[in-house]
């Protein structure tokens, strides 16, 4: 199933739902992910909204890659370093033995201010292992995150690849600033 940019566009700031209008300002943009990725999960709670993608057939519980995507209110205008080292202090938890987080680029996206990190787990809290390639970016009204996430101790150089251009398709639109308008992106 292709995930459109406009639905994403609307579920990340009002989670899809017959009727509910189409999010104003500040919101993220997605390409067709491809593939046979369909919602596994959404929610909105307080000023975070998370969707997790899995492919068909498999559950947010029981899946062999994972695309998340995440709006943090809270994080709006965070300096987007800081939001590494949050990353990484949350990860120490999670991850018995340390996680390994490392920045693959500092960039911007859509203008704004955005890293692209790896991050892998040999054995995450499930017991799993867990890895994953996450584009972050601080926007105006929210940070934004896409990852996609593999259950292996470590990413190859191909894999960071291949999951770099995936999570490379966010962008960040809004209605506020003319250069990166969300009415009328496709």
């Amino acid at each position: 199933m292709n995930i459109h940019i406009l639905a994403v566009l609307t579920v990340l700031t009002t989670l899809v739902s017959a009727g509910q209008p189409k999010a104003l300002g500040e919101n993220p943009l997605l390409e067709p992910l491809g593939g046979n990725w369909e919602i596994g999960y959404q929610q909105r709670r307080g000023g975070t909204t998370i969707i997790e993608f899995v492919h068909a057939g498999e559950t947010v519980r029981n899946w062999t890659e994972l695309a998340t995507l995440l709006s943090l209110d809270e994080g709006k205008g965070m300096d987007i370093d800081a939001y590494v080292e949050r990353v990484r202090a949350s990860l120490k938890a999670r991850c018995p033995g340390g996680p390994s987080v490392k920045v693959l680029s500092k960039r911007r996206v859509s203008d704004l201010p955005a890293r692209l990190l790896v991050v892998e787990c040999r054995a995450y809290a499930s017991g799993a292992p867990e890895s994953f390639v996450q584009m972050a970016v601080s926007g105006r009204q929210a940070l934004y995150s896409f990852q996609l996430a593999r259950r292996v101790p470590r990413l190859d150089a191909k894999l960071q690849s291949q999951f770099s251009a995936f999570v490379g398709k966010l962008k960040i639109c809004d209605d506020a600033v003319a250069a990166r308008p969300c009415t009328g992106a496709r």
